[in-house]
């Protein structure tokens, strides 16, 4: 399932930027879900092109460590990772921040 994020203008930078500023400065964010914790494939969707990655805890199958291998896969092709935790508590946003995903989404 592909994922748009957009703002009202335009506007684009030589430097990467987090996608905050992104937004921020109008851009259109195209992004996609990865309901497999496997990093081969993770790495696919990643080359594919994508702003941001979601990977989907909330409805994939796979915990934190698994997890991980796929932000590392990402991270190597400079795509943004999102992780969708499995439930709102603090013992799962912890555990999220401490490998480091690019941002955080709440079921």
């Amino acid at each position: 399932m592909a994922t748009v994020l957009q703002s009202p203008s335009t506007s684009s930078s030589s430097r990467p930027q987090s996608l905050k500023s992104r937004l921020k400065n109008g851009e259109t964010l195209y992004g996609n879900f990865l309901l497999t914790f496997s990093p081969t494939i993770a790495e696919i969707v990643g080359l594919a092109g994508y702003d941001f990655v979601v990977v989907d805890m909330e409805h994939g199958h796979g915990g934190i460590s698994a997890a991980l291998s796929c932000l590392r896969a990402l991270a190597a092709t400079n795509t943004a990772a999102i992780l969708r935790l499995p439930e709102s508590s603090a013992t799962w946003t912890k555990r999220a921040l401490d490998i480091g995903p690019q941002g955080i989404m709440f079921p």
